[in-house]
């Protein structure tokens, strides 16, 4: 979704965002590295938001719940 960046009118459609569905806080946060030994994968950590597969989200998930991190 786009929007006013910083509610600005001189600057529409600036600001990029995504409504999250069924968040939940991680409390220690999960590392880079927690997340790449935990999926198995090297995901690249340079941008704001990225994706990941059904079976990588799975796993965090039952890491995170399993590990009592979950608020």
């Amino acid at each position: 979704m786009k929007a006013l960046y910083q509610g600005d009118v001189q600057q529409p459609d600036e600001e990029y965002f995504m409504k999250l569905q069924r968040f939940e806080q991680v409390s220690p946060p999960l590392t880079a590295t927690e997340i790449k030994r935990i999926t198995g994968i090297n995901h690249v950590f340079m941008s704001t938001m990225f994706g990941l597969d059904v079976e990588s989200g799975a796993a965090i998930r039952k890491f995170v719940h399993d590990n009592g991190r979950a608020c």
